[in-house]
């Protein structure tokens, strides 16, 4: 360092250590730094003090990057390692070539702005009139490295505007970007420049927001900027664009489109955002418009952006959009398998079969193969539809196709077969998959639509085969499966002592545990017959001999069927008999209850019991 330079340093205006901490205190520094500097004697370089009186090392900045410029300052030589160094080093003239450009810009301008600080505090500014003057560097860096120092410096800014997004104050990028454009003037960038690099900071913010999914600040950013950014790069307007597709901003996804149009032909990526934008507003003239740009710029969409926009299309329930772009030039690379199979999904799940159909007769006249996931949704919209032939037929191709039908293909056209009432064909389909191996062997949702199918035509030996045939099998069972097989008792009416044994036997046999919802399902059976008094000592008994306790709400539906059923004289004994139920549990009954029962009371005309529900009732309040 030279001696012009160490002594303007070491002269009593900063050697005073009791008034420069006061200069400090209205400083950006928190108390780490200040306590640091003043342990190392003051003996800093004039550059770091125009950066701290810039603003530049604020509260929020982490200390890593503090350290970080103080290595650097050190390599150059800008100030010593300790005021021990320091000292040894008085008088040792150093190689101007290590003090940069803008470190001698800084020296002319450093005085000034600690001279004000000092004075802000009340100290004597005499001390500074004594100070030497600042040296005069010579010019003599070359321009390779004052482009490795330009690059440098634009590297370091864009990694504090990452940090600031990464913790979380991205609401404070528009005063980071003013600090850093005041910072880049100070290399006295012409306009084309400065232009080119507030470009890059914003690139570098957009980039960050998207990365942790803050788009409207990123839009703020942008109108932040927009004036001071020029054409800016194909970057920047892709980025927006993204953000602009993910806040559902078209109005901006429309003038962003423009704009990357403007710098070249956009990338598939880009593409799908603008099919986004079109498919959220609905609005195909606007992408017919837009295609007919794309295609004066050449665009030819490679087969995955393609894919990926017809799932957006589907999505969003935009398939006339989706249509625009199957029959446009830019997209003639055309649908591979996975993307007839997301339009045909959609147009299934749109209920538009014949379309579906359609696509699928294009898929086989393409020269491509049909997938097993294919079939699978052209069985699923041939059901949707109830075209059962359609789907018996689909189901035979399947076949003939060379792929191996697997337990959803079966189980779909399961579900076909049971719908179209033929339950003989759908018995024989599942002796078929019990004789093959491998992925076609029933599971639990096959054997659940078959046990439901005789359940609801009330056929209670279908269901008991059926059950069987899963406990051969070895699949487990589901709770949900007994109470699917007693729905067959309710079918048509049947004696409650063969409702009874129906339930003892699936118990025993197949170890289904009943829950609320059996015992309601056979109090309805109960009901179909008028079995009364089967139903009451059911529940009565319920908690002994099957392990269930019974809520109010079962023995409330017992007397609605009484009311209903023209044995109104049973309506108080079912109330007795909840009474008992909820007394035994611990339990109370609500309000609600017992005033739907005092309802059921008054309208059969049992006024007697009614009063003595409603004395109850106002028990029930007063306690």
């Amino acid at each position: 360092m030279s001696t012009e330079l160490t002594s303007s340093y070491t002269s009593p205006a900063f050697a005073n250590a009791s008034a420069i901490p006061q200069a400090l205190d209205k400083s950006y520094l928190s108390q780490f730094q200040r306590d640091a500097l003043v342990e190392a004697g003051f003996t800093f370089s004039a550059c770091f003090v125009a950066l701290l009186a810039r603003g530049f090392l604020q509260r929020w900045l982490p200390h890593p990057v503090v350290r970080r410029f103080t290595r650097t300052a050190k390599v150059k030589g800008a100030f010593p390692r300790s005021p021990v160094q320091g000292s040894q080093q008085k008088g040792k003239e150093s190689d101007s070539s290590l003090i940069s450009p803008r470190f001698a810009r800084a020296e002319a301008w450093n005085a000034k702005k600690f001279s004000m600080a000092w004075r802000a505090n009340g100290n004597d500014d005499a001390m500074f009139s004594a100070a030497p003057a600042a040296p005069v560097v010579p010019q003599a860096a070359s321009s390779s490295s004052t482009t490795w120092r330009l690059n440098n410096n634009l590297s370091s800014e864009t990694d504090i505007l990452a940090t600031a997004v990464r913790e979380g104050k991205a609401y404070q990028l528009p005063l980071l970007l003013d600090a850093a454009r005041e910072r880049a003037l100070d290399w006295n960038h012409d306009e084309a420049s400065m232009r080119a690099i507030e470009a890059e900071h914003l690139f570098s913010s957009l980039r960050a927001c998207a990365s942790r999914r803050c788009f409207p600040e990123a839009l703020a950013i942008y109108d932040h900027l927009a004036h001071r950014i020029g054409e800016a790069n194909s970057r920047v307007w892709s980025l927006l664009l993204y953000c602009s597709a993910e806040t559902g901003d078209v109005g901006r996804c429309h003038e962003f489109t423009l704009k990357l149009c403007a710098m070249g032909c956009p990338t598939g990526l880009d593409f799908v955002n603008i099919v986004r934008c079109y498919a959220y507003s609905r609005d195909g003239e606007g992408l017919r418009r837009t295609m007919a740009v794309l295609e004066g710029l050449g665009l030819n969409v490679d087969g995955a952006s393609l894919n990926r926009a017809f799932s957006i299309c589907a999505s969003a329930s935009a398939l006339d959009l989706a249509d625009i772009l199957l029959n446009h030039e830019v997209c003639a690379e055309g649908l591979d398998t996975v993307g007839y199979n997301t339009l045909m999904r959609a147009h299934a799940q749109a209920g538009h079969p014949e379309r579906c159909y359609a696509l699928f007769e294009n898929f086989r006249g393409s020269g491509l193969s049909p997938s097993a996931m294919t079939f699978g949704i052209l069985l699923d919209a041939c059901i949707d539809a109830r075209d059962f032939e359609r789907a018996r037929q689909t189901f035979a191709h399947l076949r003939r196709s060379g792929l191996t039908p697997n337990v959803v293909h079966y189980t779909t056209f399961m579900k076909g077969l049971v719908k179209a009432k033929e339950l003989d064909a759908a018995d024989a389909l599942l002796e078929e998959m019990l004789a093959s191996r491998g992925e076609t062997q029933p599971d639990l949702v096959t054997y659940t639509t078959l046990v439901k199918a005789h359940s609801d035509c009330g056929d209670i030996k279908g269901v008991l085969r059926v059950l069987d045939r899963m406990r051969e099998q070895g699949v487990a069972s589901d709770p949900i499966i007994l109470d699917i097989a007693m729905t067959g008792c309710c079918a048509k009416p049947m004696e409650a002592a063969n409702v009874l044994h129906v339930l003892r036997f699936l118990m025993a046999r197949h170890n289904l545990q009943p829950s609320t919802t059996t015992l309601s399902i056979v109090v309805k059976a109960f009901a179909q017959t008028s079995a009364w008094q089967e139903a009451l000592d059911l529940l009565d008994t319920a908690k002994e001999r099957l392990g269930v306790a019974v809520e109010p709400r079962i023995f409330l539906q017992l007397a609605q069927a009484c009311s209903r059923g023209k044995c109104s004289h049973r309506v108080l004994a079912v109330y007795a008999a909840m009474e008992k139920a909820t007394r035994v549990d611990g339990l109370v009954m609500d309000d609600a209850t017992n005033l739907r029962i005092y309802r059921l009371c008054t309208s059969v005309g049992q006024k007697v019991g009614a009063q003595k529900i409603r004395e109850q009732l106002s028990k029930t309040r007063e306690q």
